[in-house]
């Protein structure tokens, strides 16, 4: 579609017509259809993230007639304007704390310049999501939840459980993926000391410095190589797509093999993390800090209830010095 619209009678004036490139009309009227299509993409996927948690809470009520949170047996909904307040100022945190991840550093860049960080960011540069389009719409999908939390039990699961779970999957996931890349393989990674800073720790945790993709390694090798073009193209002349070019190559140039397993080593090593936390770690920490609040819920409840029964008894004072 696109290789016709360059070959449109329109398209081919406008490019005759412009004196520089930054002019052309076609290009620019390209730029802001693509730039309003990835922003319309991204909104759909926050309103079907936001949407999931409350028609969670519908179907529960409609299927088990419960209003409360399910994980703590009995629990009633809350719907004082304190826990309102308290649910809102947590959605909005977490909204603060994924933009924070996105823009550069908030305290230090002018705010014009983060909304054009964001808005260029959230644009789509390929058939698969970048991790600013993921941080957009789980930071979305986790406010949303907070919102829809029904009590402080499920406020605190909800807030712990996806404030871990971001900053493992979407934070220290990438940063595992580049530990691991960086120690197998210098050139793994866009790291460059005079850009980044230097030392291991920009090399790491500096947000800029990403893995290369398997065609950014691709393509590296086959230029120092200087690969003849009919050594990447069909017998028709069409150019092999980037697996075909890493089948053909992969045994033949040596640093492109090597590149290309560290680069999987490390991508493994990434999703092998953060799915230990986020499947193990996190739902376990959750049960047990949720029933450490029960318990203590509970023991402050027979103490209530043993000194409500001690009054009645006009043993009241006797009950309080003993427990005190």
């Amino acid at each position: 579609s696109l290789g016709k619209l360059f070959s449109e009678p329109k398209s081919l004036k406008s490019f005759r017509e412009s004196a520089e490139f930054s002019s052309n009309k076609f290009l620019n009227a390209l730029k802001k259809t693509k730039l309003k299509s990835s922003l319309l993409g991204v909104a759909i996927a926050m309103v079907i993230g936001a949407s999931v948690q409350p028609f969670n809470v519908w179907l529960t009520k409609k299927r088990t007639g419960k209003e409360g949170f399910v994980g703590v047996e009995g629990e009633k909904p809350d719907t004082s304007m304190k826990f309102k307040a308290k649910k809102s100022a947590a959605a909005l945190g977490f909204l603060a704390f994924a933009y924070a991840t996105i823009v550069d550093n908030i305290f230090k860049t002018p705010f014009k310049k983060q909304l054009g960080q964001l808005v260029n960011r959230l644009q789509f540069n390929g058939l698969i999501p970048s991790m600013a389009q993921f941080k957009a719409v789980y930071g979305f999908t986790v406010a949303s939840r907070l919102l829809a939390a029904r009590g402080d039990n499920e406020l605190r699961e909800s807030a712990t459980k996806d404030f871990l779970g971001f900053t493992n999957w979407l934070i220290l996931g990438d940063f595992v993926q580049k530990a691991v890349a960086s120690m197998s393989n210098k050139n793994l990674t866009n790291y460059d000391p005079k850009i980044h800073g230097k030392g291991f720790l920009n090399k790491i945790f500096n947000l800029r410095v990403k893995v290369k993709s398997h065609d950014e390694i691709l393509f590296e090798e086959l230029k120092k190589h200087n690969m003849p073009k009919e050594m990447l193209t069909t017998v028709g002349g069409k150019m092999l797509d980037a697996k075909e070019l890493i089948k053909k190559f992969y045994d033949k140039l040596p640093n492109l093999k090597s590149r290309i397993r560290g680069k999987n080593i490390a991508q493994f090593s990434g999703y092998l993390y953060s799915a230990l936390v986020l499947g193990i770690f996190i739902p376990k920490l959750n049960i047990a800090i949720t029933k450490h609040f029960q318990k203590k819920k509970e023991e402050q409840q027979n103490i209530n209830n043993k000194i409500f029964n001690s009054t009645g008894n006009g043993n009241f004072k006797i009950f309080y010095k003993n427990t005190a």
